[in-house]
């Protein structure tokens, strides 16, 4: 039987370290709903905020040139939705926070943690009451020939 790949596993953990936030208290600013995919072209208009993880892309790591061992690196976003900047910027705050909660668990998979890119406004859905952002991140993984 094949092995999962590890993007799947790594699409896993993250799904995984994001569906631990919440309920709101000391530790969570937000009870988000988390969903793997895009956000449709008809959002729904959210009593909470939403985060939606999708994988973007993989292709080989900067300087690779590997012949026994292929270095990759895997780009993943979460796009942030909500009814507001704060709502958003709140969510992202937690995102951040569960992502640094669950470093052993990519490391584990990958022998590194998340990098993290940026978080960035998206301003399409504003006119229809929506304040979206996404974030970037990736990680750097090798594939074996031997």
């Amino acid at each position: 039987m094949a092995t999962t790949p590890l993007r799947i596993s790594a699409l896993d953990a993250l799904l995984a370290a994001l569906n631990a936030i919440g309920p709101i208290g000391a530790t969570w600013r937000t009870d988000p709903e988390v969903v793997e995919g895009i956000p449709g072209d008809a959002l729904p208009a959210p009593n909470k905020p939403r985060l939606y993880v999708q994988w973007l892309s993989t292709g080989f790591a900067e300087g690779e040139a590997g012949t026994r061992t292929h270095s990759f690196r895997s780009d993943f976003v979460i796009w942030i939705t909500g009814v507001s900047q704060r709502d958003v910027l709140n969510a992202d705050e937690d995102v951040l926070d569960a992502l640094v909660a669950s470093e052993s668990t990519i490391a584990s998979l990958v022998g590194q943690p998340w990098w993290h890119e940026r978080c960035a406004y998206e301003p399409e859905l504003t006119k229809a009451g929506l304040f979206v952002a996404h974030r970037t991140l990736y990680i750097v993984h090798e594939t074996s020939h031997a």
